[in-house]
C-alpha cells in the first residue's frame, strides 16, 4: 500500500514537473539573459540594438518583396514601390509583428509539450489543429485590416475563387504557418522527443545550450524560405484579383475601339483598373473588352496623382456594359 501511494506520489510530482517545464526553461532563459545583461550592459545593448535592428529589416524586405511580386504582375517599376516612412509608426508596427510572432511560437510550445496520456496524443493534436486554426483567421484579420477595401468586397472577391485557387492558397497557408512557427515546433519536438519527465533537469541544459550554428542555420533558413513565399504569394494572389477600384474617364473614341465601353447608363468611357497606390499618386491598367469578356492590359501603365478622382469598387470581370 505505501508503495502504491509513494508511486502515485511520485507520478504526480512528474506531471506536476512536465506542466511547469517551460515555464522553468523561460525563467531560466530570461535570468541568463538579465545576469548578462547586468554584467555586459554595453555589449548587451549593443547586441540587443542589432539584433532588432536586422529583424526590422528582414520584416521590411518581406513587405518589399510582397510589392515587388505585385509589382511583377503588371511590369510596374519596382521605384514606385512605397513602404511606410514614418519611423516611429514603423518601430511600433514591427516590434508588435516581432512580439506576436514569440507569442505565437510560446503557445505552440506550451500546447505541444503539454501532458498527454494517449497514444496517438489525440488531444494533444486537436490543440494544436485548433490553434493553427486561430492562427490562420487572425493573419487574415490583420491583413483585411491593413487593406483599402471593406470587408464585403473582400468576401466578394473570395467567393469567386475556383476550386484549384483555393487548394493552392491552402497549401500556401500550410507553408506560411510551417514556418512561422517553425522554432516552437523544433523545441516542442526536442523536449518530447528527450522524455523530459525522466530527465528534467539535464534536458533543461541541453534545450536553453542548444547549438547556436544550428538555431543561426535556421533563422536563415526561415528567412530564405519566407522571402520565396512571399514572392509567390504575392504573384499568386495579385493575379487572381478580380475587385479593383477603378476609374470611368470620358471617351472621345469609337465604340469599335476596344479599349471604349458604353455602359448601361449611355456613358462612353474607358476604364481603368487602379493596379497599386500610395499616398501620392494612382498606378492604372486600362481594361479592354475581347472575345472572352473584359481583360487588364497588364503592359498599359498610367500613374496620376491623386487629388479629386471619384473610384468605385467593383469586379472588373463583371462590369456590364452595352458595347
Amino acid at each position: 500500500m505505501k508503495e502504491n501511494n509513494f508511486t502515485a506520489k511520485s507520478n504526480e510530482k512528474s506531471v506536476s514537473l512536465y506542466k511547469n517545464y517551460y515555464v522553468k526553461i523561460l525563467y531560466r532563459l530570461y535570468r541568463k539573459i538579465r545576469i548578462y545583461a547586468k554584467k555586459h550592459f554595453e555589449k548587451f545593448s549593443a547586441m540587443l540594438i542589432a539584433i532588432t535592428t536586422i529583424c526590422i529589416w528582414i520584416i521590411r524586405s518581406l513587405g518589399y518583396t510582397f510589392q515587388s511580386a505585385k509589382f511583377s504582375v503588371y511590369n510596374i517599376n519596382k521605384s514606385y514601390i512605397s513602404l511606410n516612412d514614418n519611423f516611429f509608426l514603423e518601430i511600433i508596427e514591427y516590434i508588435a509583428i516581432m512580439v506576436f510572432w514569440l507569442f505565437m511560437n510560446l503557445i505552440y510550445f506550451i500546447i505541444a509539450t503539454q501532458e498527454d496520456n494517449n497514444k496517438f496524443h489525440i488531444k494533444r493534436h486537436l490543440k494544436k489543429s485548433l490553434f493553427f486554426i486561430f492562427e490562420i483567421l487572425f493573419i487574415l484579420f490583420i491583413s483585411f485590416l491593413q487593406s483599402s477595401y471593406r470587408i464585403l468586397d473582400v468576401i466578394r472577391e473570395v467567393a469567386n475563387y475556383t476550386s484549384t485557387t483555393w487548394c493552392v492558397l491552402l497549401i500556401l497557408l500550410i507553408f506560411y504557418i510551417f514556418i512561422i512557427n517553425l522554432p516552437g515546433i523544433r523545441y516542442a519536438h526536442l523536449i518530447n522527443k528527450k522524455n523530459i519527465v525522466k530527465g528534467l533537469s539535464e534536458d533543461e541544459k541541453k534545450v536553453v545550450k542548444s547549438n547556436p550554428l544550428f538555431s543561426l542555420l535556421l533563422v536563415v533558413f526561415m528567412v530564405s524560405f519566407l522571402t520565396i513565399y512571399t514572392y509567390v504569394c504575392g504573384m499568386f494572389i495579385e493575379s487572381q484579383k478580380s475587385i479593383f477600384k477603378v476609374i470611368y474617364e470620358e471617351s472621345e473614341g469609337q465604340l469599335t475601339d476596344e479599349n471604349v465601353f458604353e455602359l448601361e447608363n449611355a456613358m462612353i468611357c474607358s476604364i481603368y483598373a487602379i493596379v497599386y497606390e500610395n499616398e501620392d499618386v494612382y498606378i492604372l491598367c486600362q481594361l479592354y473588352k475581347s472575345d472572352d469578356g473584359i481583360k487588364i492590359d497588364k503592359k498599359y501603365q498610367k500613374i496620376i496623382p491623386k487629388h479629386n478622382i471619384e473610384t468605385y469598387i467593383t469586379n472588373i470581370y463583371k462590369i456590364d456594359y452595352i458595347n
